[in-house]
């Protein structure tokens, strides 16, 4: 019985991760370069899965003689295994929120490396810089205040860790194999109209760097809710 129950799981695996792929959320986990590695374990859970299941429930001869004290065996071995397949299938994959934003956030909301080419940096405009631009250049450069009185027009969600009332963090996550090493990039951003923007909204923010009490931040001449992007995460 625990055998078949063993298949089952690798079947329902496959199951799952096939519904990820096709439906395009399989980006909400994982980085894009391991998307072919992703469809490629699914297959193999997928027929290893059905062959162990053909084969047990053939040899199982749907005897009905375990008693319910095994079923509470069974139950109770593969419980946490039940209760992720319920949420897997149950509910709509999402994506990470403030919560975790807020519990992996660095000091000051920047990450030590660069995802683009310097190549790439330098053909771009302050317009055309996104958070991940930003975070790289100003932790390349050291010098805050080299950015005072540059535009900012960036795209990503809210959330806060100690900030002040007038205050919010937008930003985004990046990725580098899966959602078990996100990491939360942003800027800081001030505006009287803070309050307004709830966590885990998705926000533009159009505004010009500043620098108070040692800290960089945005002073926000337009904050405007937008919808969260196809691809939400940075890679």
């Amino acid at each position: 019985m625990y055998k078949l129950a063993n298949f089952l799981i690798i079947f329902l695996i496959g199951v799952y991760s096939s519904f990820l792929i096709n439906s395009g959320n399989i980006g909400l986990y994982i980085n894009p370069r391991y998307f072919q590695l992703s469809e490629f374990a699914s297959i193999v859970c997928l027929f290893v899965g059905a062959l162990g299941l053909i084969y047990h429930l053939k040899n199982f001869q749907f005897r009905i003689r375990f008693s319910l004290k095994e079923f509470k065996n069974i139950f109770n071995s593969y419980f946490f295994v039940i209760i992720f397949f319920v949420f897997a299938f149950g509910f709509a994959p999402k994506t990470l929120s403030s919560n975790i934003a807020s519990s992996r956030s660095t000091e000051n909301g920047f990450f030590q490396e660069n995802f683009d080419s310097i190549f790439d940096t330098f053909k771009k405009t302050d317009e055309s810089f996104n958070i991940n631009d930003w975070v790289s250049e100003i932790a390349k450069s050291g010098d805050i205040y080299s950015f005072e009185g540059r535009k900012v027009d960036v795209v990503g969600f809210v959330f806060r860790d100690n900030t002040k009332s007038d205050e919010f963090r937008v930003g985004r996550f990046i990725i580098r194999c899966c959602i078990v090493d996100a990491t939360p990039i942003s800027l800081l951003v001030k505006s009287d109209k803070a309050q307004n923007f709830e966590d885990n909204s998705w926000v533009r923010v159009r505004g010009t760097f500043i620098v108070e009490d040692e800290i960089l931040k945005v002073q926000a001449g337009e904050i405007e809710k937008v919808e969260k992007p196809d691809s939400p995460y940075y890679y």
